[in-house]
């Protein structure tokens, strides 16, 4: 089982499937891998898992269960296996992430760009906020969390509906509003306003 430790976090790569034949193998080599690595934070890469059973969850719930109140998180995962989690309410126990589509943007046309990101058009109605390499997933994901709450309460902010991976990069694809703003830019608008 192939394994990467970066700084606190220790990623354990799942591959094929996960069934009652390999779940006994599967359990003590990760318990192994765990134990070699001591309060590291956990996360399983399912990039090239393709199924797996209801014997591969409880092994998932028994990796939870030793992490105590922190959620595990199983990220990349695909259409098929994350329905299997959906289905069986795995979604509401642990972080389950979906693998990202992969887009390009060869002949897209640049509509923005700032310090961390470029925008293009994908089409008339889509654009994609193309972040520079480097620039951290829970970053971005606090930005369209932030543009959301934006939304909600009424400034006119284009909504996000999928999150998407070109180039190494991550992006977030919004829909092509005319009259929306950024959040930044709004903030900004009504703190100078706000000064005395």
């Amino acid at each position: 089982m192939k394994t990467s430790v970066q700084d606190n976090l220790l990623t354990i790569f799942f591959e094929g499937e996960i069934n009652a034949k390999n779940v006994p193998a599967l359990q003590k080599e990760i318990n192994e891998i765990i134990s070699a690595n001591p309060g590291r934070e956990i996360l399983f890469d399912a990039d090239a898992l393709t199924y797996i059973s209801s014997a591969g969850l409880r092994l998932l719930l028994a990796t939870q269960n030793k992490m105590g109140k922190n959620k595990l998180t199983v990220r990349n995962v695909s259409k098929d296996v994350y329905e299997i989690f959906d289905m069986t309410k795995f979604t509401s126990l642990m972080n389950i992430e979906k693998k990202m589509r992969e887009i390009s943007i060869e002949g897209a046309e640049i509509v923005g760009k700032g310090r961390s990101s470029t925008v293009y058009r994908i089409d008339p109605e889509t654009i994609v906020k193309l972040y520079t390499a480097g620039v951290p997933l829970p970053k971005i994901k606090q930005e369209i969390d932030l543009a959301k709450k934006a939304f909600v309460v009424g400034i006119p902010t284009p909504i996000s509906y999928d999150l998407v991976t070109c180039d190494k990069s991550y992006g977030v694809v919004f829909e092509m509003l005319g009259d929306a703003d950024t959040v930044g830019r709004i903030s900004k608008h009504h703190f100078s306003y706000g000064r005395v």
